[in-house]
């Protein structure tokens, strides 16, 4: 997605293990040669072009180390439903976010630890809490580049990022 465009795409009832990252959507930075150089100033409003994309129903069980999901690209309607992380000795982040243009981020179905975890982890712009009648917990964030949001460990509920300074269709 560093030049070329991913979109319209679902993804359903992925299971199954991971050396690395289950979704890898980090604009080749960690290449041997990489695309970008990151903290270029050319690229401080993120790079990349995700559009309407869905994931749903996915179960990982990491092999090592790595974040599971890493989204570190330009995104527009991209959202994953019902993300389970299967029980694993592997310590890597469930979710690690960074590099992102101005985005709004929702995270939802989190337990008070997730929430407290990410809360004292993260480093958020504009951040909202919000609580649901399940129990379970939620944020709602704006991100520019240079912030990060950091989940240690578990699944969730829903998780989206929808890039700010994208054109709405007309009438919209």
């Amino acid at each position: 997605s560093v030049t070329a465009e991913i979109s319209n795409s679902v993804i359903r009832d992925a299971r199954g293990g991971c050396r690395s990252n289950a979704v890898n959507l980090d604009a080749a930075r960690y290449c041997r040669t990489p695309l970008i150089d990151p903290e270029s100033p050319e690229f401080t409003r993120g790079v990349g072009d995700i559009r309407n994309v869905t994931i749903e129903g996915m179960a990982i069980t990491p092999d090592r180390e790595y974040p599971l999901i890493n989204p570190e690209t330009n995104a527009v309607r991209f959202e994953i439903h019902d993300f389970r992380r299967e029980p694993s000795d592997n310590a890597g982040e469930t979710l690690l976010l960074r590099y992102l243009s101005p985005s709004r981020v929702r995270l939802f179905g989190l337990s008070e630890p997730q929430l407290a975890q990410v809360l004292a982890d993260s480093k958020l712009m504009q951040c909202e809490v919000i609580p649901h009648a399940d129990g379970t917990c939620g944020i709602d964030a704006v991100t520019d580049y240079h912030d990060t949001l950091v989940l240690r460990a578990g699944g969730f509920a829903f998780f989206a990022i929808d890039r700010l300074d994208y054109p709405s269709p007309e009438g919209c």
